[in-house]
């Protein structure tokens, strides 16, 4: 469990400054505050690394809460609008299961209107994938609803492309793939990122009856597509990667195409290849090819 240090720092009408801050190595009684959102606040940290906030929420948060924890970087995930105590819980969920922190404190300070800033100083790390972010700033908004609880929690997310990076996301996963494939690895781990559905469309209408068609399954089809590439060196091939708003994932491919048989090789061109992924794994992959003449003259 993380040490919490908590700032609590307020600006009282006659404009003197008061500033309080705690360490604690473990949740314990709240510091002394000066309103009662500050102490709700206090409250909902320390249970929330004791672990019993999923219990004790409805003492905190109003049955009307919104939690504004979107995050374009990183659409179709867990980074969205949560609302009510059921979306409150699905958030929590949501941080247990991706994320430790390494280390995480807070300061509070009351705002003009009547709100707390809360400014977050942490470290994250992605539990499915092992790895960890650079220590991060954020700086999240809360306000009161009409019954004296949390109404809404207003998240601004400081460097988004952190958590794309330790998260496994759609684009992560197929990135992934594609590190694999580049060293060799695919085969040996394709139970690891593809679905045993997989369906790879990899049809070149100009090159009828060769390895450009369709594969399906994550066994002998799978293999047979991965040898067919095999026949083939890849003197320019750069991929960028771009998750689609329906959570496909769409990579950019600079490439060039040399047959090992016979030498003759392309020019550099740029594809597209789409993926779809469901839970951890990718279920399909469709490779628009715009250059098929050249890719066919490359053939014995």
């Amino acid at each position: 469990m993380p040490t919490i240090t908590t700032t609590v720092t307020s600006a009282e009408t006659c404009g003197a400054v008061t500033t309080v801050t705690t360490t604690e190595a473990t949740p314990s009684a709240p510091v002394a505050v000066e309103n009662d959102l500050h102490k709700l606040l206090n409250d909902v940290f320390a249970d929330w690394f004791a672990g019993t906030l999923p219990q004790t929420c409805a003492k905190y948060f109003s049955p009307s809460y919104r939690g504004l924890a979107h995050c374009d970087a990183i659409p179709n995930s867990g980074f969205k609008q949560y609302d009510g105590h059921a979306g409150l819980l699905e958030w929590l969920v949501f941080l247990d299961e991706e994320f430790e922190w390494p280390k995480f404190d807070q300061t509070l300070m009351s705002l003009p209107n009547g709100n707390v800033m809360c400014v977050i100083d942490y470290i994250s790390k992605g539990k499915k994938t092992g790895k960890v972010t650079g220590e991060l700033h954020d700086i999240q908004e809360i306000s009161l609803a009409a019954d004296g609880l949390i109404g809404d929690w207003r998240f601004n997310w400081s460097n988004p492309s952190a958590f794309v990076e330790i998260m496994q996301t759609p684009m992560m996963l197929v990135k992934e793939a594609y590190d694999l494939w580049s060293v060799g690895k695919l085969e040996e781990n394709a139970k690891t990122v593809m679905a045993d559905d997989l369906k790879i469309l990899a049809q070149a209408d100009a090159i009828p009856n060769t390895g450009w068609k369709e594969y399906n399954g994550n066994g002998a089809e799978f293999s047979s597509w991965l040898a067919f590439l095999q026949e083939f060196e890849f003197p320019v091939f750069t991929p960028v990667f771009n998750q689609l708003a329906d959570g496909r994932v769409c990579v950019n491919v600079t490439w060039q195409l040399k047959n090992k048989a016979t030498g003759s090789q392309t020019g550099v061109f740029e594809d597209v290849h789409i993926w779809t992924t469901s839970g951890d794994k990718i279920t399909q992959g469709k490779f628009y090819m715009y250059n098929q003449s050249e890719m066919a003259a490359t053939l014995p």
